[in-house]
């Protein structure tokens, strides 16, 4: 399982030194509340690109958590390559703000 947070965090990470290197500014967009709760759980099936909502319980705070199942290589694969091109097209002393809604 993985929060979006997450999932934007690894990007950040990933391509920090590229963006350090050409002069960009690489900037992580703090998530809505209620969007970071979302968590999603990678399951391949023949519809790897679907993400289905479904709910799983919080053990600490005994409430359900909004869940989605998806192909989560896909996904990290889409983020990446979204914050890569945006890096790699932008010019020196620019920003790249990576953000989820």
């Amino acid at each position: 399982p993985m929060r979006i947070s997450q999932l934007l965090q690894a990007a950040r990470d990933t391509f920090g030194g590229l963006a350090t290197a050409k002069g960009v500014t690489l900037r992580l967009v703090p998530l809505a509340p209620n969007l970071d709760r979302v968590v999603f759980f990678g399951r391949l099936t023949d519809e790897r690109f679907a993400l289905r909502p479904h709910s799983t319980p919080c053990t600490p705070c005994k409430r359900t958590l909004p869940t989605c199942a998806g192909d989560l290589h896909r996904l990290h694969q889409c983020v990446n390559n979204g914050v890569s091109n945006s890096v790699k097209f932008a010019e020196a002393g620019g920003t790249v703000s990576i953000r989820a809604r």
